[in-house]
């Protein structure tokens, strides 16, 4: 895993620095979830700061301390709520959910955590529009709701769950100040040696 994050972070810096070039401005949100994590169980206390994603983010923060067009959000807790232009968005990993079979799928379980969180924020005058996770392998968007795919696609793992098979994707959003998130698409993640580009 040590050894994971030393490559890891290389990468992912290398993907901010292109970003952050081509759009002048870059900003990063990272949250924990269930893969980072150094206990057998999840944990509720220190469930950050025991987290190998935790880490990550903060390697890739330290490349970027003198470079004032990259800015993050590492929170020290599941979620983290951003605001674009006017509009809220709540990014958190996923793994709070459990269930998702039979019919209904994943929505159900998913809707039913949207609305907790919806509730538990709007108490603290806080809200958000837009729920973004992952955890699920698989790419759905709804004008409230992005599952973002797997970078790895379908493997052992989505077999054994019953997923679907999707190729290689990540979720893209754009977000404009009139309308909030107005075009959703998958970004498919190919062989960029084998497709000459």
């Amino acid at each position: 895993m040590i050894g994971s994050l030393l490559f890891w972070a290389e990468q992912v810096s290398a993907a901010v620095e292109l970003l952050a070039t081509e759009f002048k401005k870059c900003h990063v949100v990272s949250v924990v979830g269930n893969h980072g994590r150094t206990t057998r169980k999840p944990r509720m206390k220190q469930r950050v700061k025991t987290n190998f994603d935790w880490l990550l983010a903060k390697m890739v923060e330290r490349s970027f301390v003198k470079d004032k067009r990259v800015t993050f959000t590492i929170p020290e807790s599941a979620d983290a709520l951003v605001q674009i232009y006017d509009y809220g968005h709540l990014i958190t990993h996923g793994d709070q959910v459990s269930g998702g079979g039979g019919i209904g799928g994943i929505y159900p379980p998913i809707m039913r955590m949207r609305a907790r969180k919806h509730a538990r924020y709007m108490v603290t005058g806080k809200s958000f529009q837009t729920l973004w996770l992952g955890h699920w392998h698989q790419y759905i968007s709804t004008p409230s709701m992005v599952v973002n795919g797997s970078l790895k696609g379908f493997d052992e793992y989505a077999m054994l769950m019953g997923f679907g098979h999707e190729p290689p994707q990540q979720a893209l959003g754009i977000v404009t100040p009139e309308r909030n998130l107005t075009i959703q698409a998958p970004v498919f993640c190919l062989d960029r040696k084998k497709e000459g580009w």
